[in-house]
């Protein structure tokens, strides 16, 4: 533990004789005023760009009707999404996010594909799987407002069958 600390007073005794000379002189202070303004001006765009930039997921989608609203879960969008995945061979959704981009709704699937001779084109069971869950969502919920299924391939097994 000693050797790492005196490794970090070394690096901040370091750090403290660069930002005070042994001879003060004006142009040393406007140098180290203008980096630590230039450094501060960095963390708060970098604080910016990631508000901005923060995908939001939604609890659920709300939907108007005569008499009210009805509030439909992002859960219950998930498990009718999940129940899906019984009729594509080789997919099996690990996780379903409802998520607002822009003033647009998106729903993100992540999936685990297995590949082998029986599985056939991946990119056509993908496609076919996000046109199916657009569908579903229109025939169950009534949710025309998914603009659209982004889906995130974050595993592929390749399944060795026999001879």
């Amino acid at each position: 533990m000693e050797p790492v600390l005196q490794t970090v007073r070394a690096w901040w005794e370091g750090i403290c004789s660069l930002l005070s000379p042994a001879e003060p002189s004006a142009w040393h202070d406007g140098y180290v005023c203008g980096v630590l303004t230039l450094a501060l001006l960095l963390l708060c765009c970098m604080l910016l760009w990631t508000v901005f930039t923060h995908r939001r997921a939604l609890k659920g989608i709300v939907l108007s009707s005569a008499n009210g609203s009805i509030l439909i879960s992002a859960r219950s969008i998930s498990d009718l999404v999940k129940s899906l995945d019984a009729e594509f061979q080789g997919i099996a959704i690990r996780k379903v996010s409802l998520i607002q981009r822009k003033k647009r709704l998106v729903i993100e699937l992540n999936l685990i594909c297995q590949l082998g001779a029986s599985s056939g084109n991946v990119q056509e069971s993908i496609e076919s799987l996000q046109a199916k869950v657009l569908e579903a969502l229109k025939q169950v919920f009534g949710i025309a407002t998914v603009s659209q299924v982004n889906v995130v391939l974050s595993r592929s097994r390749t399944v060795r069958e026999p001879f």
